[in-house]
């Protein structure tokens, strides 16, 4: 993923719009981009503190940049995990069409 390509996704990341292999990609450029970090993190402070001020509760913690870390790590866990249960499905399904083809004799 490049700068502009990052940069024009940082509100579907911000409003969890984007599939979750886009999110990795998202936070993978944005580890390793101080630009587009930068950029991401003042959109995500801004659109955090606005909606905390609307907000009747003030349960936040104000810890905006703690926040988007965890968002960050987040998005790239769950995407480590909806690849290792897909490596585990496809697995299954070639075990059962094989254990089916033994019995059917292919």
């Amino acid at each position: 993923m490049n700068c502009d390509e990052c940069q024009n996704k940082i509100e579907d990341f911000i409003h969890d719009r984007l599939e979750l292999q886009e999110a990795s990609e998202f936070s993978e450029h944005i580890k390793h981009c101080d630009n587009c970090y930068n950029e991401l993190e003042i959109n995500y402070c801004m659109q955090s503190a606005i909606a905390e001020l609307k907000s009747d509760e003030r349960s936040g913690s104000g810890d905006f940049t703690g926040a988007l870390k965890e968002k960050l790590t987040g998005s790239v866990e769950k995407y480590r995990i909806m690849r290792r249960d897909h490596k585990i499905k496809k697995s299954i399904v070639i075990t059962l069409l094989v254990v089916i083809g033994i019995f059917i004799g292919i």
